[in-house]
């Protein structure tokens, strides 16, 4: 059980958030830019990939810390990045391995956080 004492606003506003997106289904907001490092920079050598169409798509199971008590939620929450392309400035054939790279929105700025469906 966790010390309610310890407990801050930032992690009671977290712990809000993921509430919000597991009993409402989602949640949306837009993003302007964002860093992602990259792991294999030969997967940059495609055109098709972070060019703006489609969506960067990240799994996970969501963490929080309540008091001083960390948490983990096994039903998986999706994270994607709507339309992202890489910043004009980036040249992906000189992209290497653990190189940070900025990519921005192009038609569409959402970033939607939801819930994985359920079998």
């Amino acid at each position: 059980m966790p010390d309610v004492w310890q407990t801050t606003d930032r992690q009671a506003e977290e712990l809000h958030r993921l509430a919000v997106i597991y009993d409402e289904g989602a949640l949306t907001e837009t993003w302007d830019k964002m860093n992602l490092t990259i792991e294999d920079p030969d997967l940059l050598r495609n055109p098709k990939l972070l060019n703006g169409e489609g969506a960067l798509l990240s799994p996970s199971e969501p963490t929080f810390t309540l008091g001083g008590t960390d948490y983990t939620i096994t039903r998986q929450l999706v994270v994607s990045v709507l339309s992202p392309k890489l910043a004009d400035w980036v040249d992906r054939t000189k992209v290497t391995r653990g190189s940070e790279i900025e990519i921005v929105p192009a038609s569409d700025n959402r970033i939607v956080w939801a819930p994985l469906a359920e079998e």
